[in-house]
């Protein structure tokens, strides 16, 4: 529940507070934490105290709301009138400036409008000024909530692009309209063929090279024509789609998603999407980087020594029957130590080999490896949970445990050396990087609609902001700190409405001159509603 805090409190004769500051504080439990299981979190500045006659309601003067009454009680606020009675007779005059965030959304619709992002969602909209709008406003709003649980609505509202947005804050309360016409297909595939044609314009090799992918989505909705019972990627068995994400190689950015069945993990899935995205929007798919679940005799059979030399697959072999894995174990084990042939990736030591197999009658190269660390690791968290069983075991078995939690197994078409092999092997951790960003922070997770057009939607709005995100963390990698470090820098920096047309920026500190000079970007004193709205929103 929510209390209002107070401190420096002035108090009148009649015991009324008429001066101080204000803020709202809530208990946030925190698990494991010993005997005091809540801290205290400030949600919101109120500003300047105004009135309070009892210390759970009152007026207060708000950067951000203005004048405005709070009640704590009912978590409730409400407009008030300059001559209300309860300060009139204060003869005090009450010009708030209302503040709002500049920083964030300026820099981020700066990298949209020079990516071509921003043209290109106002191709979508096809002169829709309202529908352009609320995808500018919901993509500002997935890339800079930074987790939290602020809906969209109360998002702009805060920020200085309610000044020139063609929509009221409160229409992005309840979008289902929006997340149906976001979710067609028409929309997926002009959005991307768009964003190709204008990546293509600044590299032409763009799309040239891509890596393809799925990751599970578990949820409940009922009537999700791609759920299914299956178990991958969950402790247990669930209800899930999945979502085919491809990628470029060279930039890591997504040129193409899709949803299929969740049980479903064959070459036909991997294949349709290769063929669909060759043919729909100019992108081709060479280079397979793929989990042991998509290795099977029909992968095999596409991608082996014969076959498709233009085309490389790289794989990890299952453990399981029929794939020579326990076999390649024993003929290389007494090699472990050899040095001719360790070598160091990620301040990891490997062992690595390359032997030729014969994988459902057709030749391919395996890659044997070691990584000595995670062997070591899993080895001895073993022998502390399993001791006495480690005792009882043959020398075999022994062998097995000291390596399992290292010992890996690639399969492909390439002939190179290991360590080279390994290095390209990790370049699907940038699709699998780009998967965990888009669930743990963009927020695909969860599902919460409920319908396949508002899920396709939802989808389309996620992928769309985390192509921005992610062209934000590519400047924002070399400083070593996070895009949420960034976007706090940039929320100091706010700015007050001074006319109709006029947006007055407040002093810059520190930070944020270092954030908008990391994106290459000059922070304006004042900026022209009507220039800016111009530039940024109706600009073809």
């Amino acid at each position: 529940m929510a209390f209002i805090r107070i401190q420096n409190a002035k108090i009148d004769d009649d015991g009324i507070i008429v001066g101080g500051s204000a803020s709202i504080v809530e208990s946030v439990y925190v698990p494991n934490s010993g005997k005091n299981h809540c801290r205290q979190v400030t949600r919101e500045s109120l500003g300047t105290i105004v009135y309070m006659a009892d210390r759970q309601s009152g007026i207060f003067n708000s950067k951000t709301r203005g004048l405005v009454f709070y009640d704590a009680e009912d978590d409730r606020f409400d407009s008030v009138e300059r001559d209300d009675p309860r300060i009139a007779h204060s003869g005090k005059s009450f010009e708030s400036r209302v503040r709002t965030f500049f920083g964030d959304s300026d820099v981020v619709l700066h990298i949209m409008e020079s990516s071509g992002i921003l043209r290109i969602l106002r191709n979508l909209a096809v002169s829709n000024d309202a529908l352009f709008s609320k995808m500018v406003c919901h993509t500002l709003h997935g890339v800079l909530r930074d987790g939290s649980r602020i809906g969209c609505d109360r998002f702009i509202e805060r920020s200085f692009v309610s000044n020139i947005s063609s929509i009221e804050a409160s229409v992005l309360r309840t979008d289902t309209r929006y997340y149906e016409f976001m979710g067609t297909f028409e929309v997926r595939l002009e959005f991307f063929r768009r964003f190709v044609q204008e990546m293509k314009l600044k590299d032409p090799g763009f799309g040239k090279g891509c890596y393809v992918d799925s990751t599970p989505l578990p949820n409940s909705i009922s009537d999700l024509p791609t759920n299914r019972n299956c178990s991958h990627g969950l402790d247990s068995t669930g209800i899930q789609t999945r979502l085919v994400l491809v990628l470029d190689i060279k930039t890591g950015l997504p040129v193409w998603f899709d949803l299929i069945p969740g049980n479903v993990l064959d070459l036909s899935t991997i294949m349709g999407v290769t063929d669909k995205v060759s043919r729909l929007i100019d992108v081709r798919i060479e280079d397979m980087v793929l989990d042991a679940g998509y290795v099977c005799k029909d992968v095999i059979t596409a991608y082996n020594l014969d076959n498709n030399r233009d085309k490389t697959l790289i794989a990890r072999m299952p453990a399981k029957n029929g794939y020579g894995f326990d076999k390649l174990f024993e003929d290389t084990r007494n090699l472990f130590s050899n040095a001719k042939y360790g070598f160091v990736r990620q301040d990891h030591s490997y062992f690595g080999i390359q032997r030729k197999v014969t994988l459902f009658g057709k030749e391919e190269y395996a890659y044997v490896y070691v990584d000595d660390e995670n062997a070591s690791a899993y080895y001895k968290d073993y022998l502390f949970k399993h001791g006495d069983d480690y005792e009882r075991m043959s020398m075999k078995d022994k062998n097995r445990v000291r390596y399992r939690g290292g010992f890996f197994v690639l399969v492909s078409n390439i002939d190179t050396s290991p360590d080279r092999m390994l290095d390209r092997y990790f370049g699907r951790t940038e699709i699998e990087s780009v998967l965990n960003c888009g669930k743990e922070y963009i927020g695909m997770l969860p599902l919460n609609k409920h319908s396949e057009a508002t899920v396709n939607g939802k989808l389309m709005q996620d992928v769309m902001t985390l192509i921005v995100f992610l062209m934000i963390r590519k400047t924002t990698i070399p400083s070593g700190r996070s895009v949420s470090d960034y976007i706090y820098d940039l929320q100091s920096l706010d700015c007050y409405r001074a006319d109709s047309d006029a947006i007055i920026v407040s002093t810059p500190n520190r930070q944020a001159k270092e954030a908008y000079a990391l994106f290459g970007l000059r922070i304006p004193d004042r900026i022209s509603l009507k220039e800016y709205s111009k530039q940024m929103f109706f600009s073809m």
